[in-house]
């Protein structure tokens, strides 16, 4: 299998990338060679990994004017340039505003870190072992809702949230809440039903009036697979020959609290300001290391890919990725859906965020290296 997807023309790539460097929001207060670093890291980004779009977006803690960068198309069918308010599907960083809701939800006293899933769910198996922080940290034990059958069998299907659930309810836990780290799209889906239920609202009325709205996410909302979205960009994948081509078929509704959030990347870098909703979260107060199962063994996993390797640990909403070779940890998370990926990463050290995204389902872990990138070469050169 081809390496990269190259379904665009050399032309496409090698004369018109200058010129489709071509969105960009700049900000007084930042020098203008920063905005030339990231143009060339985009460029870079788009020659090298045969994705047809990508936006940067960088901002410091406490403040509220990114400086974001757009390369490449939006949509290849109909030529549209994608720009620094284009609007992608950010997958799973989904989850991080879901945890973000929760927690406000458990600093108002509403519910506990230790509420018993059993208070809304009696009938899940397992359910009084199960508490509210088991779901946020993946060490619940419920089984993961995209091995369902019948969800896999007809995966152009609406599938509501109730009617996941029922299907996951038929299943036995993977493992005792607390003792394993499992990677649960299925505990934030129950997430954002308990969200719900103890406010009586929808879990998209929740997210964009407790968390999108007082964090200035101006284009952030649910998708519903119907609806007209302005600056919607187009999402691709890779043919087993290496081209360019359109992702599977897949309904975002499913995705509910664990994955159906459309936003700018504007919208998702903005997330490094938390600390205005939330009083207790990870950026003020980054783990020190991986997350600590109820065995007291931790829990990560490693990754190796050409420049990159780093240990992952999952904690609330987000990760942890420690790069000790780069002496670095950072904290954030990666969100894919058919077509399209998605990175948050924020640097304890500079206080600055990054978020990178693309069109292209199969350049996750490069839109990843591109925003490490960026963020080393802030600490390198000490601006933002």
């Amino acid at each position: 299998m081809k390496r990269f997807c190259y379904t665009i023309t050399v032309f496409l790539l090698c004369g018109m990338l200058q010129s489709m460097v071509s969105g960009c929001s700049q900000r007084e207060h930042h020098e203008p060679v920063r905005r030339v670093t990231l143009e060339a890291a985009v460029q870079e980004f788009l020659a090298s990994s045969g994705a047809p779009g990508v936006v940067v977006s960088v901002l410091r803690r406490g403040e509220d004017a990114p400086l974001s960068v757009a390369g490449g198309l939006a949509c290849l069918e109909n030529p549209v340039e994608m720009a620094p308010l284009s609007v992608l599907k950010i997958g799973s960083v989904t989850k991080v505003y879901t945890a973000l809701r929760v927690e406000m939800l458990m600093e108002e006293g509403v519910i506990g870190p230790d509420t018993p899933l059993a208070r809304f769910f009696p009938e899940f198996p397992g359910a009084e072992a199960i508490h509210i922080r088991h779901l946020l940290t993946h060490t619940s034990g419920v089984p993961e809702m995209l091995r369902m059958e019948r969800l896999l069998a007809n995966t152009a299907k609406a599938w509501t949230a109730q009617e996941i659930l029922a299907m996951v309810a038929e299943q036995p836990l993977d493992f005792e809440p607390g003792t394993r780290q499992k990677y649960s799209n299925s505990g934030y889906l129950l997430l954002g039903l308990i969200i719900e239920k103890v406010t009586g609202e929808s879990y998209e009325r929740q997210i964009l009036q407790h968390v999108a709205k007082p964090l200035g996410m101006a284009d952030m909302r649910a998708g519903d697979d119907t609806s007209i979205v302005p600056g919607l960009a187009c999402g691709y994948a890779c043919t087993a020959q290496g081209n360019l081509c359109k992702p599977m078929l897949l309904s975002i509704v499913p995705g509910f609290a664990t994955g159906n959030l459309l936003g700018t990347a504007e919208d998702v870098v903005r997330l490094v300001n938390q600390g205005r909703i939330l009083r207790n979260n990870l950026l003020d107060n980054p783990p020190s290391g991986p997350y600590i199962l109820d065995t007291g063994e931790a829990a990560y996993t490693h990754t190796q890919f050409q420049d990159m390797s780093y240990d992952e640990s999952n904690h609330s909403g987000m990760a942890t990725y420690h790069f000790s070779e780069r002496s670095m940890t950072l904290v954030g998370k990666a969100g894919m859906f058919p077509g399209f990926a998605t990175w948050f990463l924020y640097d304890p050290q500079t206080r600055m965020a990054v978020a990178v995204s693309t069109n292209h389902e199969a350049r996750s872990l490069e839109a990843q290296q591109l925003a490490v990138h960026v963020l080393e070469d802030i600490r390198r050169t000490g601006r933002p």
